[in-house]
């Protein structure tokens, strides 16, 4: 059989396959991508119907994965065997089996790796405030801590942004330019395609945790806890 002849026969088999129930509920519709595929285990971008035996073959994979290292006590484990954006879900569900250095630490890999904070700030609040604060030093490196220890007992912090109070959010940063690109980045997905950047200055003892893990001069902090909060607009960069 010719090779053409074989991917095609190899491609029909796939069509016959169909995805797992447990992940039907998952694709969706992609304005650019078409079909995309975002499941907690499983993420292809962009998924076709020919991938279904891929895919299911990843679900099976990790969800073993996650049984062998649910019996072995591997609970980080279990937190990395999901796909990026439900980490932090996995982290929730398994907690409060870590100690309070495991608990920072492994808060702090998925704190590095999340994207979008604001999909589940609440449930990131909860997170980082849910044990002793002072705790969160354990989230840091040395650096980082070093960083913070270094800061006055006042610390003036920026946060770009462009939707109507999303500066309240948990993550800050020391850099206002870095702020400003945000908000930069921010307007393009605007209505009225304006970013704006929100300064304050508050004490450093109000601040959770320093981290540069991104390269942004990170400040975490819990944002119930800001006040006076000075918001500008942020001049568009020219093209």
């Amino acid at each position: 059989m010719a090779q053409s002849e074989t991917s095609a026969a190899t491609y029909a088999v796939a069509d016959e396959v169909e995805l797992h129930p447990d992940l039907v509920p998952y694709v969706a519709e992609s304005e650019v991508l078409g079909e995309v595929l975002k499941a907690p285990l499983v993420f292809m971008v962009p998924y076709l119907p020919a991938m279904a035996h891929l895919a299911n073959e990843m679900y099976r994979s990790k969800t073993e994965g996650i049984c062998r290292a649910a019996a072995e006590r591997n609970w980080h484990r279990i937190v990395w065997l999901h796909e990026k954006p439900y980490r932090l879900r996995a982290f929730l569900s398994i907690c409060e089996r870590l100690s309070d250095r495991e608990y920072w630490e492994a808060l702090g890999n998925i704190w590095i790796e999340t994207e979008n904070l604001h999909e589940d700030q609440e449930k990131w609040l909860g997170a980082l405030t849910a044990r002793r604060p002072g705790r969160a030093r354990w989230l840091m490196d040395d650096a980082d801590r070093a960083t913070l220890a270094e800061l006055g007992e006042e610390v003036t912090i920026y946060r770009g942004f462009a939707r109507p109070g999303s500066y309240r959010a948990p993550s800050w940063t020391l850099s206002r330019s870095r702020a400003e690109w945000f908000a930069n980045r921010a307007a393009l997905t605007s209505p009225d395609r304006q970013g704006y950047l929100a300064t304050t200055r508050l004490p450093k003892s109000q601040l959770l945790a320093y981290t540069n893990g991104r390269g942004e001069r990170e400040i975490i902090l819990d944002p119930t806890t800001l006040q006076a909060v000075g918001v500008t607009t942020v001049p568009q960069p020219v093209t």
